[in-house]
Parts: structure tokens; C-alpha cells; sequence
């Protein structure tokens, strides 16, 4: 028993002389590459990912109370923990058909300074992160009328991710405009 405590009371005062001297006792600090992250979604056939500092939420598309007067492409007003939110559909916004809402729907609330703004998806896919340095592989091979709002395109494993930019869609007359113009 007693031989047992010396060799544990040696194995701890081991420990902490390496501790002491910093031989050993941590890993080696790796050198990764900086990562970038995102919400990831799709929006009709384009898989597109925002940064997570430009969406602040995430939520299931509830029940939309119509906003007479307004824009086709504005579906409504959401309450959404106790703020209104507008909800734009995306896809109509592009010209596109309205959004057909169904179980992979989603609404994302924008984070930007001074709107209570929410844009529907096809389908989130949840977060992504990606190298900062990974190349950009352009934005042709998306559909054209939403190139103008991709600041790159990232490809991991076979899919290809377009970097679509909430700010400039936000900073767009026609997007911050939902009345008709009668």
C-alpha cells in the first residue's frame, strides 16, 4: 500500500513538474484555417448561404395577416415574439412565382439596423462553415437575377454555394418600398 502512494504521489509530482516547465502536458496548438460561417438555404434551384451576422433568427413560417395596399411580393405581417415582422417572399420579390409554403418553408429574419424584416426560403439547411481562402468559383452558374446580390460563390464537396448578401438586398429602393404605386 504504501509503495502504491509513493508511486502516486511520484506520478504527481511529474505532472507538475511539466506542467511547471511545459514539456508535454497540452496539445499542440494546430494551424487551421480561418473558417467563415453561415446560414445555408435555398431559394428556388440556388443554394445560397448568408452570414450568420446578417440573418438574427430563424423561424417556421406561422400564420400571415395580409397588409391591404401592399406589394404582391409582401405577404404579410408575422408576429414574431411580440414584433411585427414583414415578410417579403423572396422568389416573387425576383419576379419569380409566389413561394409555395410548405413543411421545408422557412422565414428568416433579417438583421438590419432600422427594419423588422423576414424573407421566405424554399428550405434552410442549417449552418455551414467554409475556409476563408477556399476559391471563388464564380456566380454564372447561378440564375441570373440573382447574381446581383452574390458577392461570391463557395464550392464544399459537389454542391456550389453562392454568397448572397442581405444588406445589399435591404439597401434596394424597390425592396424598402412595399406600397403600390396607384
Amino acid at each position: 500500500m504504501a509503495r502504491q502512494k509513493q508511486e502516486t504521489l511520484d506520478l504527481l509530482l511529474k505532472l507538475q513538474q511539466q506542467a511547471q516547465s511545459g514539456d508535454g502536458i497540452l496539445p499542440a496548438e494546430e494551424n487551421t484555417a480561418p473558417t467563415w460561417r453561415g446560414l445555408a438555404f435555398r431559394l428556388g434551384n440556388n443554394d445560397l448561404i448568408s452570414s450568420i451576422d446578417q440573418v438574427s433568427e430563424l423561424v417556421p413560417i406561422g400564420m400571415l395577416t395580409p397588409i391591404p395596399g401592399s406589394v404582391h411580393w409582401v405577404r404579410g405581417i408575422a408576429n414574431v415574439r411580440g414584433s411585427l415582422i414583414t415578410v417579403v417572399d423572396l422568389s416573387a420579390w425576383f419576379g419569380a412565382n409566389l413561394l409555395r409554403i410548405d413543411d421545408e418553408s422557412r422565414m428568416l429574419v433579417l438583421n438590419a439596423p432600422g427594419l423588422q424584416t423576414g424573407i421566405l426560403v424554399d428550405q434552410v439547411y442549417g449552418l455551414r462553415q467554409f475556409d476563408d481562402d477556399l476559391p471563388d468559383d464564380g456566380v454564372e452558374k447561378f440564375a441570373e437575377f440573382i447574381r446581383p446580390y452574390l458577392l461570391r460563390s463557395m464550392r464544399q464537396g459537389d454542391r456550389l454555394w453562392g454568397v448572397f448578401d442581405v444588406s445589399q438586398l435591404v439597401n434596394e429602393e424597390r425592396f424598402l418600398n412595399i406600397g403600390l404605386n396607384v
